[in-house]
């Protein structure tokens, strides 16, 4: 299984267009496998060089109507036991990005419009690594 499943859409890669952002949509089968948020590196959408250590994560998540889509949760492991938050809409989660997290799959119509599928943004909180 891979680490990310969308079909539909992810825009600005893994780390987003400024280095801090990532916007994803999840369609049916889309999924985010477990994961810790460890480190932000490469080139920012102006070129210069980002190396970053996130420390908390905040992750939004956006539906227009919960009754179309099954799963999507979104998923946290803790001294060894899986904490679980079901999809709602406007739904803001901060946590510690060393914690590991996850998005379960999504069922839906594989048919049904783009605009209704589940989009998450999340944002970081980071350290940077340069100095």
């Amino acid at each position: 299984m891979s680490q990310c499943k969308s079909r539909e859409f992810q825009l600005g890669g893994r780390y987003g267009l400024n280095g801090r952002t990532h916007i994803i949509s999840y369609g049916n089968g889309g999924y985010y496998n477990w994961h810790t948020d460890d480190g932000v590196y490469g080139l920012s959408i102006n070129g210069k060089d980002i190396a970053m250590t996130p420390v908390f994560t905040m992750s939004y998540t956006l539906v227009k109507d919960e009754s179309l889509i099954k799963g999507g949760s979104q998923l946290f492991m803790h001294e060894g036991k899986c904490y679980e938050y079901p999809l709602k809409n406007n739904f803001l989660c901060i946590f510690p990005s060393r914690l590991h997290h996850a998005c379960s799959e999504v069922v839906c119509a594989p048919d049904m419009p783009w605009d209704k599928n589940l989009f998450n943004i999340q944002i970081w909180t980071c350290q940077d690594d340069r100095y």
